[in-house]
């Protein structure tokens, strides 16, 4: 009978221990678990932000090349702006001297009236 007891109690510590470690293990797959979730969750974060720095540097390079051709636009339309201020200057010239070949032909008439 004590011998029986004996063995019981072995059996007993042994099972506790074993459920123990089995806790024990439980615990850290649960740790282990809730730690690759949150990998997962951070990667899954990083891919989304991956995506959102092409779309950003998509919106950069149509902006630049925008910008690009707004530049193009405003230096044309700057030397169409002083290729207009030349001809006013020339047309401005051409009219002065027809108003002096005017006012000497007006004199030569008067003259010859």
């Amino acid at each position: 009978e004590r011998l029986r007891e004996e063995v019981v109690k072995a059996c007993n510590e042994s099972a506790e221990a074993h459920h123990a470690k089995v806790t024990e293990l439980e615990k850290q797959v649960e740790q282990h678990t809730k730690d690759m979730e949150s990998k997962v969750k951070e990667l899954e974060e990083l891919e989304e932000l991956k995506e959102r720095l092409q779309e950003v540097e998509a919106d950069f390079e149509d902006v630049s090349s925008k910008l690009a051709t707004a530049e193009e636009d405003i230096a044309e339309g700057s030397h169409a702006y002083e290729d207009q201020e030349k001809l006013l200057d020339v047309l401005r010239k051409d009219i002065d001297e027809l108003e002096e070949q005017k006012e000497e032909v007006e004199g030569k008439l008067s003259l010859a009236e």
